[in-house]
């Protein structure tokens, strides 16, 4: 049975599923495998819910330009697109409370729930949470959100599918409340 939930949470722009690799790699080298046996590293993986409308968007304004752009004019924008874009359409998913921001949080919630269950649902065990960059503003809306708005749609059973058959006490445990 694992002791410890990490979770880790990504960066802007584009990621790869295996983003905390290197991490793992390090702790278990700094800490040791019979430490890391105890330790469920969990992915919090959030690009996809922000990544399509990018991809879209590039590929509408490809489409109608490419014969305008140059190869890096056109890395460029995808590198903007990718990257800073992110912080924008978080502000403004979670102020929405947008599908895409409602997936955000959804994937946030699936692996702290892997790792509860990695736990055997022991609701005292720590969590510790690793972010990069815009990972923090991700999690700090996600807590937030959790904590002090009353009409946060992915924290109502009634809007947030994920929610619907975990009880009170997993989800008090899921918005860090217990």
């Amino acid at each position: 049975m694992k002791e410890l939930i990490v979770l880790a949470v990504h960066g802007m722009g584009q990621r790869k599923p295996n983003f905390a690799d290197g991490l793992e790699q390090k702790l278990t080298a700094y800490l040791g495998v019979d430490v890391m046996n105890k330790v469920s590293l969990q992915r919090a993986k959030y690009y996809s819910a922000l990544q399509a409308p990018q991809d879209q968007l590039m590929s509408d304004i490809w489409d109608k330009y490419h014969n305008q752009f140059s190869t890096i004019s056109n890395f460029g924008r995808r590198f903007f697109m990718n990257s800073f874009a992110d912080a924008t359409s978080l502000e403004v998913a979670g102020r929405r409370q947008t599908e895409e921001y409602m997936n955000i949080v959804k994937a946030i919630q699936a692996a702290m729930f892997k790792g509860m269950d990695d736990c055997g649902f022991n609701l005292d065990v720590p969590v510790l949470i690793i972010c990069h960059s815009l990972g923090a503003q991700v999690v700090s809306n996600y807590f937030w959100d959790a904590l002090n708005r009353n009409n946060a749609k992915v924290w109502d059973i009634n809007h947030n599918d994920f929610l619907t058959n975990i009880d009170d006490d997993k989800i008090a445990y899921l918005k860090g409340s217990r």
